[in-house]
């Protein structure tokens, strides 16, 4: 069961409903469908774009990898702030990559936090890494954090 909640909350995250119920009940998918309720329903936290969609799929290759200090690993970790990721948060930029690939974010230990869209390549990410003032990497709406890796 502890399996099939945390399935059921990373789903609500991306703002898909989920529903959790037994195969033994007759015509259960048929009375989800219909709108009953045979088991429990989780709910989305909210619609996440189609865009953050996209990118939580995983169905794109990614072509980078950035490594983020450990403030913004923290900022990242506890999900309470809407963020985009600037160049002062990152420690490392691993790849080839140019503007409009997915880049994978991970901490230092090699954990994955995430994976967003740059907005430039990696030659202008490694000429601004750990630098104040400088343009966001990735910005919040082509972010998706908590990949489940």
């Amino acid at each position: 069961m502890v399996s099939k909640l945390g399935t059921a909350r990373k789903m609500s995250e991306l703002g898909i409903t989920t529903h959790i119920a037994s195969m033994r009940e007759p015509q259960v998918i048929v009375r989800i469908v219909r709108g009953e309720s045979p088991g429990t329903a989780v709910l989305p936290e909210k619609k996440k774009s189609s865009v953050k969609r996209w990118i939580a799929a995983g169905k794109s290759k990614q072509n980078g990898i950035v490594t983020v200090n450990a403030c913004l690993f923290d900022i990242l970790k506890d999900n309470k702030r809407v963020i985009s990721i600037l160049p002062v948060g990152i420690e490392e930029c691993a790849g080839e990559f140019k503007k409009g690939d997915l880049v994978e974010l991970v901490a230092a230990n090699g954990e994955k936090i995430g994976i967003g869209i740059a907005r430039y390549g990696a030659d202008k990410l490694r000429e601004y890494k750990g630098q104040k003032d400088k343009p966001e990497f990735i910005h919040y709406d082509h972010l998706h954090i908590g990949t489940g890796s």
